[in-house]
């Protein structure tokens, strides 16, 4: 049946009976109306345009392995410990007040200490956890209180830093429409506005118009959160009441203070945002579809406003003090730091300078690519539905990488286009869905280096399509079966 809170016409009742039976095949007993009309709205009730971003999104999410092994997937406590981000409450409506201390996300760190794949599997298991909350309420939405105190936009000139924020941005429209209930931006500064002109051109309507920015004006957030969130629901940073044992405001306990699933996000407060925020956003956007957008508020470091917008959804007994609500820790401390961890600056010693490979399980292949000449492997892959995997690190310098596919008649077509790729810096990895049959060429080019050979460690394999993964034993099997490898070192 249809959502309770919503009244649908005779034409829309139509197309969701037209949707639900078209997509019978791939949904779950646990698909209800509700989740397939955030399908339907995030495609303005066509059917066959909601139909092929749910298929998208289910292929995402066995690519990811999102309802398999990602769920006991555990990350490393250090990567815990710099994520920026906690549930303090819920708000009035049952719904769940994420909130984000933005601006202590180091960005560069976590992904030099961590990866980027780590980064975005913790980042898809927290929206996850936060989806299982909100539906114990008997909801789907959530509301996300974003604080820019302290944000430095100089970080995401650094290009794997910006990347990694668009693809999590892209990623969030794309498989998680209409979840986000309101977005509260507190503590803007004035460089946000920069960066959110680039990220609103990647949200969609209805997440921009669930967004309020404020400045660092924490009357006028903190008024606006605790509207619709209740004070035993905020630390007290937030104008809540929730701290710390030992009074601190940020309620770091449950929150990170150091953080994409459609139409779940229910409101987004980014706060305190400094005028260089407004270039990071305007990339950023773009990858948000409307419903996202709909959902986010941007206010500048003026606590007065962002304040006075948060409280209007959010009691104050469900924020902290620091965000206009009465939790805060033993201590005092208004961010409520015993609930909201802070993040902070990730210490350079945790930082992947060299790749051991004595310290890893994994079977890396070592590769030494003479300057002018390239490395290309080719992987056979004869069964609809299996997977090309991949991950590599350089050693001092980067390398061009990119996937071709070959068909039955010898086509080829670029899958991954070729460009050049710092896994000297962090490493790189990606997966993708295989058509069969067919060869895919991998490809490590440094025909533009005349003067340095690059030294490559890489795993690359065809993993069985996921129906299959239960009966094949091990991946020494599977890649006996399914891949064919043909290395070749030549010059362009």
């Amino acid at each position: 049946m249809a959502s309770n809170d919503e009244t649908l016409d005779d034409h829309q009742r139509f197309v969701l009976m037209k949707f639900r039976r078209n997509v019978s095949d791939i949904t779950q007993p646990h698909h209800d109306d509700k989740f397939l009309l955030r399908w339907l709205r995030a495609r303005s009730w066509d059917a066959e345009a909601a139909e092929k971003m749910l298929r998208q999104s289910m292929k995402w999410r066995q690519q990811w392995e999102v309802d398999g092994a990602l769920k006991n997937w555990q990350p490393s406590e250090s990567l815990l410990n710099f994520y920026p981000c906690g549930v303090s409450g819920y708000d009035k409506d049952g719904a769940p007040v994420i909130i984000v201390p933005f601006g202590g996300l180091d960005m560069v760190g976590i992904l030099h200490a961590f990866g980027r794949n780590d980064l975005i599997k913790l980042t898809i298991q927290t929206l996850e956890r936060f989806m299982e909350l909100a539906a114990e309420k008997g909801g789907h939405k959530f509301v996300v209180i974003f604080d820019m105190d302290a944000f430095n936009i100089r970080q995401y000139a650094w290009r794997p830093a910006a990347e990694v924020v668009v693809s999590l941005v892209q990623m969030y429209e794309a498989n998680y429409p209409e979840i986000l209930k309101a977005c509260y931006i507190i503590n803007a500064p004035r460089v946000f506005a920069i960066a959110f002109n680039v990220i609103k051109r990647f949200l969609n309507e209805y997440t921009l118009g669930k967004i309020q920015i404020f400045k660092n004006d924490p009357k006028k957030w903190k008024k606006a959160v605790l509207a619709n969130i209740e004070p035993d629901n905020l630390p007290e940073h937030f104008g809540g009441t929730l701290a710390d044992p030992d009074g601190n405001p940020r309620y770091t306990t449950k929150v990170v203070h150091s953080l994409v699933h459609p139409e779940i996000l229910k409101a987004c407060y980014i706060i305190n945002a400094p005028r260089v925020f407004a270039i990071a956003f305007n990339v950023i956007k773009r990858f948000l579809n409307e419903y996202t957008l709909g959902k986010i508020q941007i206010f500048k470091n003026d606590p007065k406003k962002w304040k006075k917008a948060v409280l209007a959804n959010i009691e104050p007994d469900n924020l902290p003090e620091h965000f206009g609500g009465t939790l805060a820790d033993p201590d005092g401390n208004p961010r409520y730091t015993t609930k909201i961890n802070q993040g902070g600056k990730v210490p350079k010693e945790l930082y992947k300078t060299t790749f051991d490979i004595s310290s890893t399980t994994r079977q890396f292949t070592t590769a030494v690519i003479k300057k002018g000449e390239k490395l290309k492997l080719d992987f056979i892959v004869v069964e609809e539905g299996s997977f090309l995997k991949w991950e590599f690190r350089t050693e001092a310098h980067d390398i061009r990488f990119g996937i071709s596919l070959i068909d039955a008649e010898g086509n080829v077509t670029p899958v991954i286009h070729h460009k050049r790729v710092a896994a000297h810096q962090i490493d790189e990895s990606g997966v993708i869905a295989c058509q069969a049959p067919a060869t895919y060429t991998v490809t490590f080019d440094n025909t533009y280096s005349l003067l340095r050979s690059k030294k490559i460690h890489y795993e690359i394999h065809i993993a069985p399509p996921l129906g299959k993964l239960d009966i094949l034993p091990n991946e020494d099997e599977i890649n006996g079966n399914v891949k064919s490898e043909i290395a070749t070192t030549s010059a362009q």
